[in-house]
């Protein structure tokens, strides 16, 4: 091969290609030269070596026989030698969605969908002026779904001779419809029908017609059988959608139609100011933590409060319950308390989702407490928070997936194991290392930020003294951090949440529950049971402390820990106890109960057999019918008449 041959194998490297050392190493093209970087970067296959090195050594490396390549001829080289029988405008055709693919490659990652068309846009108007001087049609801007599949194809197969980049095109392959045309003709008679009644059919009363308009076509199927060939719900909703004008009309104008049409994955405008807009929302880590008492590992839930101007993570949660309001209170506090080295501010605007721990009244009260506004994302479209999810993504990479004890964890020679049996760290361990990486996370350079770290946001944002966050003090925090309960006092005693508490004996209090129906507002700590507080409905700033009766539990116990316990009770209750066999066995001893009283009465009515009632004797009865027709009626009393109908009966 001729050292032409070579240069033009160098040139027409693409990512993918492989490359064999003399020493037998294999590396692969990670990058190829673009305008800025004029080296090669290869990577070792099954390994962790990583060589920058510029064409022209590649070359020389390639005459003196230091390096070769596994197959030949070359990719490019074979697809160029098939191209020979073909026309101009296929080659011409070939060439563009080469360079389509590869300058796909060279697009920085996160880039929006919109700016890689107009980059491919461009690219296209270069090569429809070279279509011109060349006399060929010039090619057409393709499709995302298009380009990309030529993308993948040069990535993933460039040693083919087969090359899908010669026909790929996905407008000449319209997709196929899924459903056969009876079921087809069975949904729209179904919603036909439904739409021309007067009842007015809710889509999932509808849906279950259609389940049985298809078990009518197919009468010999089992119900499971016909649910595999049934057109999705989402199917069925859509499509009665689109019948219905009304009904289509609607779902263009919500919320989340709303918010698809205008700036759906575009730039979110965000005031520069701390805590302009704040996003918070939680998940649920992939690591395993370990607990006392329990054999296996349980994933705990995170829960963080970020501002969106700087990036700064102002305030998180880390739990073993699921997400609550109390997670979501303690977060908004911890942010908004003053802190003397960590960064802390009340939200001016808080975004989140549309979840239960999120949408209560709680949440309501301490933004009303701290004056802030919140905002609860589109239903249905849980993503609307995108910062705060980029960040759980970026911690997932950074934090969790290198740790041990993770949900799909690994040995040091790649053997999985089950993490959820052997956990590495506890939940006191984990929270230390959250709180170390947010402290190195708030150093390292962000892409939102223009390279600038979270820590040199904020001191830029907070230069001027007009716009220093706002915070509240500890004592105020502790204050808001208080779960509010309307309880009675009972004999001094105070109930909630299965505790109690000894109330004390304060006369100004009592005098202020008299007139509020000896119902008093309970303040209970989360994070401590041991001790709550007490006071008036019309003066809840004047709260007395009340002590914990059973203090060797309550002391030192949070709200979260003490529900668990109930959860652990409550299961351990209903697996050991049997209570629909105890239910029975009862059921069976009073059919006994009633038997045995049976037999009894059987006794006692084979007795009176036996002796003889006067009542069965012929003279009696006679001399009873004589005074009931001759004597007139006289009225009797009630309680005679009561004990003559009971002895006429028995």
């Amino acid at each position: 091969m001729t050292d032409s041959n070579f240069s033009s194998i160098i040139e027409n490297l693409s990512k993918g290609d492989r490359v064999r050392w003399r020493n037998g190493r294999i590396y692969a093209v990670d990058r190829v030269p673009t305008g800025l970087q004029t080296q090669i970067r290869l990577m070792e296959i099954d390994g962790n070596d990583v060589v920058h090195i510029s064409p022209k050594m590649l070359l020389n490396m390639l005459l003196a026989k230091e390096v070769a390549f596994p197959s030949t001829p070359m990719s490019e080289q074979n697809i160029e030698l098939r191209l020979g029988d073909a026309s101009e405008q296929e080659r011409f055709d070939y060439r563009y969605r080469k360079a389509v693919a590869r300058e796909l490659n060279t697009i920085v990652s996160g880039t929006s969908r919109n700016q890689q068309m107009e980059i491919l846009g461009e690219l296209t108007d270069h090569y429809a002026r070279m279509a011109h001087k060349q006399g060929v049609s010039a090619p057409k801007l393709p499709t995302y779904a298009t380009a990309k599949a030529w993308q993948r194809e040069l990535n993933n197969n460039p040693l083919s001779h087969k090359s899908k980049l010669l026909v790929i095109d996905h407008r000449k392959n319209p997709r196929k419809k899924r459903l056969k045309p009876m079921y087809l003709a069975a949904m729209e008679k179904t919603i036909r029908d439904i739409h021309d009644s007067r009842a007015n059919a809710s889509y999932l009363s509808s849906y279950e017609e259609l389940r049985l308009s298809c078990q009518e076509l197919h009468p010999d199927r089992t119900p499971e059988q016909v649910d595999r060939i049934m057109p999705h719900y989402t199917t069925w909703v859509k499509a009665a959608k689109e019948y219905d004008a009304y009904q289509s009309s609607k779902a263009r104008q919500s919320p989340t139609q709303h918010r698809k049409d205008s700036s759906h994955g575009g730039k979110i405008e965000v005031p520069e100011v701390v805590g302009g807009v704040m996003e918070l929302d939680s998940t649920k880590l992939n690591v395993f933590v370990k607990v006392d008492g329990v054999n296996t590992g349980i994933r705990p839930w995170l829960t963080v409060l970020i501002d969106v101007y700087t990036r700064v993570i102002t305030g998180w949660y880390l739990s073993l319950s699921p997400p609550s309001s109390v997670a979501t209170v303690n977060t908004v506090l911890m942010s908004s308390t003053e802190h003397a080295s960590e960064k802390r501010v009340i939200p001016i605007s808080l975004h989140c989702d549309n979840g239960p721990e999120n949408r209560n009244s709680t949440i309501m009260e301490l933004a009303s407490e701290l004056n802030f506004d919140v905002r609860f994302g589109a239903p249905g479209y849980p993503n609307d928070q995108p910062h705060v999810e980029s960040n759980f993504r970026s911690m997932e990479n950074r934090l969790i997936h290198n740790m041990g004890g993770t949900s799909f964890g690994k040995l040091g020679q790649n053997r999985p194991y089950a993490a959820e049996k052997f956990p590495v760290y506890t939940l006191d361990t984990l929270r230390l290392r959250l709180q170390e990486f947010i402290a190195i996370y708030h150093q390292l350079p962000h892409s939102g930020l223009l390279g600038m770290t979270p820590d040199q946001k904020w001191a830029i944002a907070t230069e001027d003294p007009l716009r220093q966050p706002a915070t509240i003090t500890k004592a105020y925090a502790k204050s808001l951090g208080l779960i509010k309960v309307e309880r009675e006092i009972n004999d001094g005693i105070v109930n909630a949440v299965c505790l109690s508490w000894k109330a004390p004996n304060n006369v100004s209090l009592a005098k202020e529950l008299e007139n509020s129906n000896r119902k008093a507002v309970l303040f209970i700590d989360p994070a401590n049971l041991g001790t709550a507080y007490i006071a008036a409905p019309n003066n809840t700033k004047k709260k007395f402390p009340v002590y914990a009766r059973n203090k060797a539990y309550q002391e030192g116990l949070s709200l979260e820990v003490h529900e668990s316990i109930r959860e652990w009770r409550k299961s351990w209750h209903e697996e050991t106890q049997d209570k629909a066999g105890a239910r029975n066995l009862l059921a069976q001893f009073y059919r006994q109960l009633r038997s045995d009283a049976d037999l009894m009465m059987e006794e006692v009515d084979k007795g009176r057999r036996k002796r003889g009632d006067f009542r069965d004797q012929p003279g009696f009865r006679a001399e009873v019918s004589d005074a009931r027709t001759q004597a007139p009626p006289q009225p009797v009393r009630r309680r005679e008449k009561r004990y003559s109908s009971g002895f006429a009966a028995r």
